[in-house]
């Protein structure tokens, strides 16, 4: 197991960090912590059991959060999957996709496990994209709804993210140039889409990456749509 954090505590970075990883086609575990922070534990060939807890002896320690426990949950590789398991360990429960943990759960792409404050993705590129992630507007919450029109304006304000790694969105001149409407049609989608996606409050310097980064961990815009 390989143990990655973000340079910082942006969106954009932390979304830098998950799409190297996506990548080299391995499984990793994303963990989210309360300042925002971003941090990756890739899943590697002789990874077969994990422990998740407080204690320095875990595999991924959590030492941040008082609601961890110092041994919490294991997460163990079950033939060509994994699972996770709490077993009575933690004092305050584990919640997997919204449902509190009893017994063994696997795993499956787009897992979100709770464990004390702190949110745990479960991410494996090579799994099919039948059913991508949408927890990060809310854990349990269903994505905005968009039109046709909608998705082509977001396809190509992510695209410079997730095709080049680049740590900003496309501009609406570049948009605009690409699907052949003008600016002024550009700008207005975005606005709509800031609205469905509660992003008002938002410093507008913010705006553009924050919803891009949204899109694309909520499954909406995907590396496989823009090959």
């Amino acid at each position: 197991m390989r143990v990655r954090d973000a340079d910082g505590t942006s969106a954009a970075q932390g979304l830098k960090l998950v799409l190297d990883a996506e990548r080299q086609g391995l499984p990793f575990l994303r963990l989210s912590a309360a300042d925002g922070r971003t941090r990756l534990a890739v899943l590697e060939d002789g990874d077969e059991r994990l422990t998740v807890g407080r204690a320095s002896a875990c595999d991924v320690v959590i030492d941040h959060d008082p609601g961890v426990s110092r041994v919490h949950c294991e997460i163990e590789r079950v033939a060509d999957g994994w699972v996770v398991s709490d077993d009575g360990l933690s004092r305050n429960g584990t919640v997997v996709d919204d449902r509190r943990l009893e017994g063994r759960h696997r795993l499956h792409e787009g897992s979100i496990m709770r464990v004390g404050a702190t949110t745990i993705e479960f991410r494996n590129p090579t799994e099919g994209h039948t059913q991508a992630p949408t927890r990060t507007i809310g854990i349990g919450a269903l994505p905005p709804a968009v039109t046709p029109a909608q998705v082509s304006v977001l396809r190509e304000l992510c695209r410079p993210m997730i095709v080049e790694g680049a740590g900003a969105p496309a501009g609406n001149q570049v948009i605009a140039e690409t699907l052949f409407l003008s600016v002024e049609t550009v700008k207005s989608h975005l606005k709509v889409l800031y609205g469905r996606f509660d992003l008002e409050d938002v410093p507008a310097a913010s705006k553009r990456t924050e919803l891009a980064t949204r899109v694309i961990r909520a499954g909406i815009v995907r590396k496989a749509d823009l090959l």
